[in-house]
């Protein structure tokens, strides 16, 4: 019997309508798989510690991000605050990857643009900061840094942005899990314990 093109039509209609929902499932499902893969890779447990818990103030876990980032001199960047000297970065915000944590924080301490290349690694340090009336451990994720611009002024009055020789600002960074980091990171070590989703 002879389809008329209305049929046709239809017809076209129905199976691209079918391969659609075929391919969001698809999605779906490689976005599900992939955020538990993110869960299994993000092992604490095997991450280096720093600092001990003394269990003096109340214990806070504070997920955290940093990053390393050099200029066209070779300089890393670093923020002297009146606490000490760190890399860029800080605590991660609700619903924020270490991305884009390090995205804003380079952004808002230092006035620096950056975008974030794969290689990242992870460590724990424990600090006592009375002050808030807490002992936090900071699960930090450090990232790599490529500088677009450093355009912006930053947005913390207390925060100064240095730029460093290697040797010098390895030697200057207040935590030991941020010497160690840059240490890896000049090492050309890659932190296998953690994945994420891109943004």
């Amino acid at each position: 019997m002879p389809v008329s093109c209305a049929q046709t039509r239809f017809r076209a209609k129905k199976r691209a309508h079918r391969s659609g929902a075929r391919h969001n499932q698809l999605v779906h499902l490689t976005s599900a798989i992939f955020k538990e893969s993110i869960t299994v890779m993000t092992d604490w447990a095997q991450a280096p510690v720093f600092g001990t818990a003394r269990g003096i103030l109340p214990h806070v876990v504070r997920p955290s991000a940093y990053v390393i980032v050099t200029n066209a001199d070779g300089h890393l960047a670093i923020v002297r605050t009146p606490r000490g000297n760190y890399l860029p970065g800080g605590g991660q915000e609700p619903g924020e990857s270490p991305t884009t944590t390090a995205v804003r924080e380079a952004r808002e301490e230092c006035g620096l643009h950056i975008r974030v290349s794969p290689w990242r690694t992870c460590a724990i340090e424990h600090v006592d900061v009375p002050d808030e009336g807490a002992h936090f451990e900071k699960r930090s994720i450090f990232c790599e840094g490529v500088l677009i611009s450093h355009t912006a002024l930053p947005h913390e009055a207390d925060h100064a942005l240095s730029w460093l020789a290697l040797p010098d600002a390895v030697a200057s960074l207040s935590p030991l899990s941020h010497r160690w980091a840059v240490t890896e990171w000049r090492a050309g070590s890659r932190g296998d314990g953690y994945r994420e989703t891109a943004v």
